[in-house]
């Protein structure tokens, strides 16, 4: 798919291998779908696939209808950044959101990295918290560890279902501590910010 843009099964089995394939025949063809053809569309660092099947009526995707499904691929990509660019936009207006009322606020994105740090929440880089290479961090081993955890469960989805760490506090360098608390955000990205309470 990287080479050319679309991929087939005949790309990796042959018509007598798919023939004799208990997946094949036994499992995709009672759903009408044993033939498969994937048009390649990347989004910055993402790689996605439009999937087409269809059954033994059609047979599978032949070099033609490869080479017309592949004139897809620009409007596909099309769709696909703006799509991409609103929810983009979207995100980075809830930083921009927590920047006028005056929080600090660090947009995650669904890989755990930090994709923005608002004006506020640069106030507290280097005296609370750590960002290198855009993984977030703090000075004390045991506080990094509590950060990443609630991260990684707002961003691959522990904290969406269940009651894990929601909150962590910070102690600060030669400052007051810092409670954060995450929010996870539709598709994926979150927000860690600063809460106000007590020990802010």
């Amino acid at each position: 798919m990287r080479k050319r843009g679309i991929f087939t099964d005949q790309d990796f089995a042959s018509r007598e291998e798919t023939r004799k394939s208990d997946y094949y025949r036994g499992f995709l063809a009672t759903f009408g779908a044993n033939w498969s053809a994937g048009v390649g569309i990347k989004i910055a660092d993402e790689e996605w696939a439009l999937m087409l099947q269809r059954g033994d009526r059609l047979g599978p995707f032949e070099f033609a209808e490869q080479k017309k499904l592949l004139q897809l691929s620009g409007p596909l990509q099309q769709a696909a950044l703006i799509a991409h660019s609103l929810s983009f936009g979207r995100a980075m207006g809830v930083a921009d959101a927590f920047d006028m009322i005056g929080r600090a606020g660090l947009l995650i994105d669904r890989y755990g990295r930090v994709l923005r740090c608002n004006r506020h929440a640069e106030g507290y880089i280097g005296t609370h918290l750590l960002i290198s290479r855009g993984e977030v961090s703090c000075f004390l081993s045991q506080e990094t560890n509590d950060l990443r955890k609630m991260v990684h469960g707002l961003c691959f989805g522990l904290d969406r279902i269940s009651a894990g760490v929601r909150s962590v506090v910070i102690a600060g360098k030669g400052r007051r501590p810092l409670l954060v608390q995450g929010v996870a955000l539709e598709n994926g990205p979150a927000i860690i910010s600063q809460r106000r309470g007590p020990c802010c």
